[in-house]
């Protein structure tokens, strides 16, 4: 809504969103790798606000509630290659920031063990080669 209040009419915006995080590989490697060095700390047990709007049918009606007109909803299933797994974890933790609260609570030597156990799998799940991730994007477009 906040984004189509801003537009000048006609104006056109962007969202991209991504499925649940139990549905993300990378999400799913950050719990196990969680849950492997710190089994004792608790997790966020609430679905995150950018998940909300995971999937065509959600993204959609959330745009349309908002007022947008002339919506197209496209999903994408990209490849992500991980050239560096170090780089990858850094960039990461410290650019998504749910993740980056969620692991100053967890403290520098957690999030570093935490930080080796993700690569560790990420290194495992890629037989040798160079590790990647898929994921599944919505990309929704409207008009204000």
């Amino acid at each position: 809504s906040e984004m189509r209040r801003v537009l000048r009419p006609g104006g056109r915006a962007a969202i991209v969103c991504w499925p649940e995080p139990h549905r993300l590989r990378l999400m799913t490697l950050v719990r196990e790798s969680l849950q492997a060095v710190a089994p004792d700390f608790p997790l966020p047990d609430v679905t995150p606000a950018w998940a909300r709007l995971a999937g065509e049918p959600a993204l959609r009606a959330a745009l349309e509630a908002a007022g947008f007109t002339g919506i197209e909803v496209i999903t994408l299933n990209c490849t992500q290659e991980i050239a560096s797994p170090e780089a990858y974890w850094h960039d990461f933790t410290s650019s998504v920031p749910p993740l980056a609260f969620l692991f100053t609570r967890l403290g520098p030597e957690r999030t570093a063990a935490v930080g080796r156990a993700y690569m560790k799998a990420l290194a495992d799940s890629s037989a040798g080669g160079v590790p990647t991730l898929t994921v599944e994007a919505c990309l929704g477009l409207g008009t204000a």
